[in-house]
């Protein structure tokens, strides 16, 4: 059984690996999906660093069977946003939102002050 990260009378939030936690969700009525994906650009280190678009393919396929009606991709500001081509074309092009941080980050030679989210919604 999944346990939800949190829950309230309006919302449930699920934490985990999205390939394993979506299919598990197909009871669902709605869902919005948020997701923070290995971007394009991201440190080698991280995990799927080296299969950004791959990744974000395999967790809309994974909520293949679960009635996806928005998503909310969070995107680094120096991220190659075609990588967005994953996103199914049943979830439109919503906008681009640009979030300021108050304390910027280094990022290599790249001093990193906002990220960028793909947001999108049903008609």
């Amino acid at each position: 059984m999944l346990k939800p990260y949190f829950q309230n009378e309006t919302v449930t939030i699920y934490l985990g690996d999205c390939r394993e936690t979506l299919p598990k969700l197909s009871n669902l009525i709605q869902t919005t999906v948020v997701t923070d994906p290995v971007w394009p650009n991201a440190i080698p280190e991280l995990q799927g660093s080296d299969r950004p678009q791959e990744l974000l393919t395999k967790m809309f396929d994974a909520s293949a069977s679960i009635p996806v009606v928005r998503a909310a991709v969070h995107l680094g500001c120096d991220s190659d946003p075609r990588f967005l081509q994953a996103v199914p074309d049943i979830l439109p092009f919503f906008r681009t939102t640009w979030l300021r941080y108050s304390c910027p980050s280094k990022k290599g030679r790249l001093l990193c002050g906002s990220d960028r989210r793909r947001l999108s919604h049903d008609n």
